[in-house]
């Protein structure tokens, strides 16, 4: 099997969440935002890929399954624009304080697709702030993967 960059990986998140059909979930009380397949593989792994996101990967296929924002509106909105509105389109309640976005909301594509740029852009921010090598990604990817 072709080996997997982390690189490559959160460059692709946009398109394999759309190709994988993620569903986009968000926990109103504990300000945590989920865009990930409707059931992750029993052995995913969760790493931590920027300050507030974290990866859901297979060790098998080595492929992303989702990811998790914490603090969404209290932290990632704040800190990146065009996303004041975002937690208004999680109405559809799917269990206590967890909400989805109705299958009619019209805005929802324009939003994911500028989530998955905003991640990627945090990403690379974060890993230059804190002076990691693409070899540092990729040693940290594959160990979560062990």
């Amino acid at each position: 099997m072709e080996k997997t960059s982390f690189f490559n990986l959160i460059n692709e998140i946009g398109r394999t969440a759309k190709q994988e059909k993620w569903a986009a979930v968000y926990d109103k009380q504990t300000d945590y935002f989920y865009w990930k397949k409707p059931k992750l593989s029993k052995d995913s792994r969760l790493l931590r890929i920027s300050n507030e996101t974290s990866v859901y990967l297979n060790p098998r296929n080595k492929k992303a399954e989702g990811i998790m924002i914490e603090y969404l509106a209290d932290n990632f909105m704040e800190h990146n624009e065009g996303f004041s509105e975002f937690t208004n389109l999680f109405t559809k309640k799917l269990d206590g304080t967890v909400y989805g976005i109705p299958s009619s909301e019209k805005k929802t594509g324009s939003y994911l697709e500028k989530l998955s740029q905003t991640l990627r852009a945090d990403v690379y921010e974060d890993s230059i702030k804190n002076n990691l090598s693409e070899k540092d990604l990729n040693d940290l990817m594959s160990f979560a993967l062990k």
